[in-house]
């Protein structure tokens, strides 16, 4: 807590006239001001830290300007409940939060040999363009039923500000829409999970709770929040580990995962540094492939790089046997 932290500036004033300094009134006036204006200042700062980091965090927008349709796709709009039929209250109409997606390309997925669950980033919604390009380009290169939902606080699943946990939570109704609400079976079709950016940490976070998934691709992701954090200068004076709320510590869950796993990410990217991806793959349990893109930034890559990165993710998925016929 910063209320920990300034006290450390009072003490180390105290111990420099304890070791005999000596220096005239108004000197020691103008030093005790002026490192009571630091304290005050430094602690104005992690609270306005504490405060803004939700907005840091998550970059949610509410406006749809276009669908799937625009790029070609049939699609299904489906609403998640986020309680398990289990957990819902009898008397109620309608479960009270809900998350928002689209079933897109084969929109009856129990019927897709290929489930592919896309997770999405900080920013926008499901109706971002980076993320239809995406998902159309998957769609012309392999096929199959693709699942992306906004996390509760983005688009339409809108319930209150978005955090870490409610984003779990929202993967666990996930899970259960498409198991039990879908019908689509794991052990007959196969699950891929991919995911960018922070939805690369939600789709660890996926693979660590549903280990019977097929395959899993983390696409420019990182290693934890607070390594993002450190690497902007101007948020290392502060006490980032007792601040932050929100961790996404992939790093910590990657030596979990038993499914295959494929890193890939961007030399040139500026938003999330690709050695994190790196640190990721050394982390991580086999099997496991890494795939770094010269060049590549943190959102260009299919404009960069379309052929490398859409094969990348063709031959992996083919090594993971993920075009296995249903029985």
């Amino acid at each position: 807590r910063c209320e920990d932290i300034a006290p450390l500036f009072v003490n180390g004033w105290i111990a420099c006239f304890a070791s005999g300094m000596t220096l005239d009134s108004d000197w020691m006036i103008l030093i005790a001001f002026a490192l009571g204006g630091l304290t005050i200042a430094y602690g104005i700062g992690c609270a306005i830290l504490v405060k803004m980091q939700t907005g840091l965090v998550f970059r949610p927008d509410y406006e749809f300007k276009q669908t799937p349709a625009d790029y070609g796709l049939n699609y299904r709009e489906v609403w998640i409940a986020i309680n398990s039929p289990e957990e819902r209250d009898p008397n109620a109409a309608a479960p009270t939060e809900q998350l928002h997606g689209w079933w897109i390309g084969e929109t009856q997925p129990q019927q897709a040999d290929r489930v592919t669950i896309y997770f999405h980033g900080n920013r926008g919604n499901i109706s971002s363009t980076l993320n239809l390009e995406r998902i159309a380009a998957f769609y012309q290169t392999w096929g199959g039923a693709f699942l992306i939902a906004d996390y509760r606080g983005f688009g339409r699943s809108v319930s209150g500000p978005p955090s870490e946990r409610k984003l779990y939570e929202d993967l666990d109704a996930i899970w259960n829409h498409i198991t039990h609400g879908e019908g689509v079976a794991p052990d007959r079709q196969s699950i891929c999970v991919y995911g960018h950016s922070l939805g690369g940490a939600a789709a660890i976070e996926f693979a660590r709770r549903h280990p019977s998934i097929t395959a899993l691709i983390v696409d420019g992701s990182f290693t934890s929040i607070y390594d993002v954090a450190l690497e902007n200068p101007n948020f290392r004076p502060f006490p980032l580990d007792r601040i932050l709320k929100h961790r996404f510590e992939s790093i910590a869950k990657v030596p979990t995962l038993t499914m295959p796993t494929l890193f890939i990410h961007g030399t040139a990217d500026d938003v999330v540094p690709a050695f994190m991806s790196e640190k990721l793959y050394a982390a991580a349990a086999e099997p496991k492939d890494l795939c770094l893109l010269p060049g590549v930034h943190h959102e260009d890559v299919l404009e960069l790089a379309p052929d490398r990165f859409l094969s990348t993710l063709s031959h992996f998925l083919d090594r993971a046997q993920c075009c296995v016929k249903p029985s």
